[in-house]
């Protein structure tokens, strides 16, 4: 039987969470609105942003990361995934600043970490208020506001398309798996050649240059908007499953990681889930081709080993995991997809920075 105390607790937690997804989703819709105005087609530009925004933004944003960095909290190091744990409001302005200082700068880092500060700040803000503990509000309040991103999804319609599992398909989709892991892991290599354990305003300055550069070469070349390259890319999954070519769709993908890598080794911050799952769409989507095979197994195969394989959670948890972004991406008639890309992705070894490095 619950006892009055623990129906309190457990009701001020609720209330906590659903602040913080509110939060979160209000948050989380603004950065992707910002986003699309500075990068997108229909917003700053008629078409697609030209060069010399192209290179100069994520110059801009490097000197801002550096002055926040420099000055107050350090913020998260996306090597190191994320982290539930109290945030007090007086370093909050810093730590989510530094974030949305990169996306919108167009470094390739995801908005997650901002929605996990909005929610344990809203959960260590009312804790005392509620009468609960400090780390469990803080939880609460992550937990809830890391909801927001599932919202879109959920209510976006699941039903996902008719499937029949040939062998060609499940092949394809193994391969996307394994495929999107290695594409990570590559990224992770070049984020691991930054700065160890301090912030550096050349290393900021100069890998923001480099990403721009890199999208602006890609713009030229391929003659596709940057949009591609730059960003977090979840807005953009769609738009790269699109493209011509099997070949383009690759280049894309390669180009992101470079930057995605390089994001993280000058020092931005950001979430690195949203850009792993981008990589693991476009392995499916190059897997599937290559095989001749229905996509649609190969796409959510790659996306699911992606998260699970930067999750590297319990098998439990993994297992969840695996069919909540299976049944968003995919729909429950590729739930054993989904499982089987979990598992894999949970079973290749994360290449992870020294203790040290992911504490910063």
């Amino acid at each position: 039987m619950t006892t009055p105390s623990r129906t309190r607790t457990i009701t001020a937690l609720a209330l906590i969470a659903v602040i913080s997804l509110v939060a979160g989703y209000v948050l989380f819709s603004a950065i992707k609105f910002t986003i699309d105005y500075l990068w997108g087609a229909d917003g700053l530009w008629s078409g697609k942003p030209p060069v010399a925004f192209i290179v100069a933004l994520p110059v801009v944003a490097g000197l801002l990361v550096w002055g926040i960095r420099s000055r107050w909290q350090d913020g998260h190091n996306p090597l190191a995934g994320l982290a539930l744990g109290p945030v007090a409001a007086r370093d909050y302005p810093s730590l989510v600043g530094a974030v949305i200082v990169s996306l919108l700068g167009g470094l390739v880092l995801g908005p997650e970490v901002a929605l996990l500060f909005t929610g344990s700040v809203v959960g260590t803000t009312l804790a005392p208020r509620l009468g609960v503990s400090v780390k469990n509000a803080a939880l609460a309040g992550g937990g809830g506001a890391l909801t927001a991103l599932f919202v879109g999804p959920a209510f976006g319609g699941s039903a996902g398309p008719e499937f029949s599992y040939a062998a060609g398909d499940l092949l394809a989709a193994g391969i996307a798996a394994v495929s999107a892991c290695a594409l990570i892991a590559a990224a992770r290599l070049i984020g691991l050649a930054g700065p160890r354990d301090r912030v550096s305003g050349l290393w900021l300055l100069a890998g923001g240059l480099a990403v721009g550069v890199i999208a602006a070469t890609y713009q030229t070349v391929s003659d596709q908007s940057a949009q591609l390259v730059l960003t977090s890319g979840e807005q953009m999954i769609k738009p790269l499953l699109a493209l011509d070519t099997t070949s383009l769709i690759a280049a894309t993908v390669g180009a992101k990681m470079v930057a995605y890598g390089l994001s993280m080794a000058a020092g931005f911050r950001g979430g690195p889930y949203f850009p792993a799952m981008f990589a693991g769409a476009g392995a499916g989507a190059v897997a599937a081709a290559l095989l001749a095979a229905d996509p649609a197994a190969a796409v959510t195969a790659g996306i699911v080993a992606a998260v699970t394989y930067l999750a590297h959670a319990n098998w439990k948890f993994t297992a969840i995991l695996g069919l909540v972004i299976g049944f968003l991406v995919g729909g429950w008639q590729l739930a054993p997809v989904a499982l089987v890309a979990a598992a894999i992705g949970r079973a290749i070894p994360r290449l992870d920075p020294p203790a040290k490095v992911a504490a910063k």
